[in-house]
């Protein structure tokens, strides 16, 4: 998880209910707070220093429910260290990706960027 300078424009600052635990593992809370948007909660594993989760709120048509990520599975890639997998737990409901592979500045032929025949106005 990057969070650019100017994506805040609120405050960060280390979450009022101090450390916690995600999945079994200690972690660091930092919360996040910007103009207009909700806070979130940003989890670090305490031993890697890695995001191991994100705790926010968000509203859907049946008001606002809690949303808690957790991220791991972090393996290098070309010097860089990407989660491979993902969880997102909401009530009633966790989804899990898993990724099994990364690629970084792969040529991608022009082809997979045209829109298909039937949206280019072709038949």
């Amino acid at each position: 998880y990057t969070v650019m300078e100017s994506d805040v424009t609120g405050k960060i600052e280390r979450g009022s209910d101090g450390d916690g635990e995600v999945e079994g593992k200690a972690c660091r809370k930092v919360e996040l707070t910007s103009h207009g948007l909700k806070p979130q909660v940003l989890c670090f594993d305490e031993e890697s220093g890695l995001l191991a989760g994100v705790e926010m709120k968000t509203t859907t048509p049946m008001g606002e429910i809690p949303v808690v990520g957790t991220v791991g599975g972090y393996r290098e890639v070309d010097g860089v260290k990407p989660p491979f997998v993902l969880k997102t737990k909401l009530p009633g409901q966790e989804r899990v990706t898993t990724v099994e592979r990364i690629a970084y500045n792969q040529d991608v032929p022009d082809s997979r960027f045209a829109a298909p025949a039937a949206l280019a106005g072709g038949k």
